[in-house]
């Protein structure tokens, strides 16, 4: 799935692109330096918090501070844990960083 991300990418140059409820699976490497995919990262109250934050790093690593963007999985979320749990994890990894929570959807959606 990543994979024909990347290749859309290609075909289509100037086409914004963001990825919503980023898989934590599979390859994100072919999303390296396309600058105009974003990723959604929602919260979720993970079973292992060591994994979760590998993934996290794994994700920053490719999307860099310029292409992930806060989303909430409201309603969903409420289902697992809360909207507050989920927002609390993702706060524990990015703070009160206004780029990630409000900054790169203004860019992506260009508000």
């Amino acid at each position: 799935m990543l994979a024909d991300v990347a290749r859309v990418s290609d075909a289509v140059p100037g086409l914004r692109m963001v990825i919503d409820h980023l898989p934590f699976v599979g390859d994100l490497g072919p999303l390296r330096g396309r600058a105009l995919v974003y990723a959604k990262v929602s919260g979720r109250v993970p079973f292992d918090l060591t994994a979760r934050r590998e993934q996290l790093r794994e994700v920053r690593e490719v999307f860099g501070r310029q292409r992930l963007m806060y989303a909430s999985n409201w309603p969903v979320s409420d289902l697992v844990g809360g909207y507050a749990e989920k927002l609390k994890s993702l706060r524990e990894e990015f703070g009160d960083d206004q780029q990630f929570l409000s900054g790169v959807a203004r860019v992506a959606y260009g508000l």
